[in-house]
């Protein structure tokens, strides 16, 4: 579990590695987190790497292993040269990527590849000759000229033929563009709701605010560092904050949108009325996700409506009293 405040910042990627165990063994994966800017989400990817590792094993143990098992893979392989970055080797799946015979990319030079600066590459190969390195989102050229988007796992090896680089390529273009749509599509909703009068947020399932709009931040005169990933207690005064908590568990017990109504005083003393609906959002498998509320000052409409009250009143109170002396004035006639 990871708290809000431990996420990374927005486009920052953090990960890490952890241990599953499966009907075949034990599963290696290396995870990464990043944090979409101003979206309820964080997008968190995993990626087995229980190929690589088994790799290494097969050749601390047995080279020949290897050999075959990187030939087999249909994972995405490469063996560098750690001095200058020269492509050594590739496996038949590698091949296929890229589109080269073994020949042809064996005559290639990493930054062919992946079109980083002479400075930059030799800062890769540094780091990447010390120590196991994960790289996301590297852009990747084929032999026809496409680029491609991929993350790249490397680190230095051992083999009868010397030191090289061992890097498995894995192809997250179409993910990218998932990303990207996913942005896009988060900033249209963002700048949809900001344009909105209504205060509009939502919580997620442990009551801290994770999408507020403009209105809701103007409302509560905080910014949105101060109000995301916080509570309604920490957020809006006492008497608002309880009638939050109050719609969250009818909303809650209802399992569906709730209406509430609550009339409350400013600083100033002066009173006003406050009208909330909230609805709360539940993942495919039944779990809440969170609520999702909105909430308007409706002060003028009670206000308009008292009065259309009273002049409603006033009029059926003259229609009795027309009502009542045309009726004795024709039984004076009467008689």
């Amino acid at each position: 579990a990871v708290a809000w405040r431990d996420l990374p910042s927005s486009d920052e990627v953090r990960s890490g590695k952890f241990f599953r165990s499966a009907s075949g063994g034990h599963r290696r994966y290396v995870w990464t987190l990043r944090r979409l800017a101003r979206a309820d989400a964080v997008l968190c990817t995993m990626e087995d790497v229980s190929d690589r590792w088994g790799l290494e094993e097969a050749l601390q143990n047995n080279e020949e292993l290897f050999w075959d098992m990187f030939r087999q893979s249909a994972s995405m392989m490469l063996l560098l040269d750690p001095t200058n970055g020269a492509v050594v080797d590739a496996n038949p799946a590698a091949l296929d990527f890229y589109g080269y015979s073994r020949d042809e990319i064996t005559a290639l030079h990493i930054t062919d590849i992946n079109r980083l600066p002479a400075e930059e590459e030799r800062a890769m190969l540094a780091r990447v000759s010390a120590q196991h390195v994960t790289m996301t989102g590297v852009p990747h050229r084929l032999s026809d000229g496409r680029i491609r988007f991929v993350d790249v796992s490397s680190g230095p090896m051992t083999t009868r033929r010397g030191t090289v680089l061992f890097s498995i390529v894995h192809d997250i273009s179409d993910r990218m563009v998932a990303e990207e749509r996913l942005k896009g599509a988060t900033v249209t909703l963002e700048t949809l709701l900001d344009a909105m009068a209504d205060r509009i947020f939502f919580k997620d399932a442990e009551g801290r605010y994770s999408m507020v709009n403009n209105a809701f931040l103007a409302f509560v005169g905080k910014s949105r560092d101060e109000v995301l990933g916080h509570t309604p207690r920490e957020v809006l005064s006492g008497e608002v904050a309880r009638f939050s908590e109050e719609g969250d568990v009818r909303a809650l017990a209802a399992r569906g949108p709730v209406r509430l109504e609550n009339e409350a005083r400013d600083p100033a003393g002066h009173a006003w009325v406050v009208e909330m609906i909230k609805m709360p959002l539940y993942q495919e498998n039944g779990e809440l996700r969170g609520i999702l509320g909105m909430s308007r000052d409706i002060t003028e409409r009670k206000r308009t409506e008292e009065r259309l009250r009273r002049l409603l009143h006033e009029k059926e109170a003259l229609w009795q009293e027309v009502h009542h002396r045309v009726k004795n004035n024709l039984q004076v006639m009467a008689s």
